[in-house]
């Protein structure tokens, strides 16, 4: 990256000289100028980039995949991640204080789309979150304090 800072920064040092400037000396002065403000912008947009889709990706996934559901779907899925990934309707729907009929339907909606798999164990409806959405374990202490605390 600094590589394409120093080159862009000598391009339109040369620019400056050929159309602006042409009686100053090619490698101005002001290439530095330019150099420095390049491979800050180049880095800061690197940055960004980089925290926009790395280290929170799995809670912004989670989050952004929420915000597309409707609402008992989504307190229902919530809770459902809170809960580790699997959780019986019932006990949900207790918690989130929804009729048994509304969250076995919100059930069977978050299945229709994929999100989750239904499976009847013991006469009890048990809802299990597909492997591929599951949110990534925390690594170390500090990742655990936050996990506990969005979840």
């Amino acid at each position: 990256m600094l590589a394409v800072a120093l080159a862009a920064s000598l391009l339109l040092d040369y620019m400056h000289v050929r159309y602006m400037c042409p009686d100053c000396p090619y490698p101005t002065p002001m290439s530095v100028v330019f150099f420095a403000l390049l491979s800050t912008l180049g880095l800061a947009v690197y940055a960004v980039l980089r925290t926009s889709s790395g280290g929170a990706r799995a809670g912004g996934d989670l989050e952004m995949l929420a915000s597309l559901l409707r609402e008992p779907d989504r307190s229902m899925y919530l809770k459902l991640v809170a809960h580790g990934g699997e959780a019986p309707v019932a006990q949900i729907a207790k918690e989130l204080g929804l009729n048994k009929v509304r969250a076995w339907r919100a059930a069977q909606r978050l299945q229709e789309k994929g999100l989750v798999e239904l499976e009847k164990t013991k006469g009890r409806l048990v809802m299990r979150l597909r492997s591929s959405y599951l949110p990534p374990e925390p690594k170390n202490q500090q990742d655990q304090k936050r996990y506990k605390q969005q979840h």
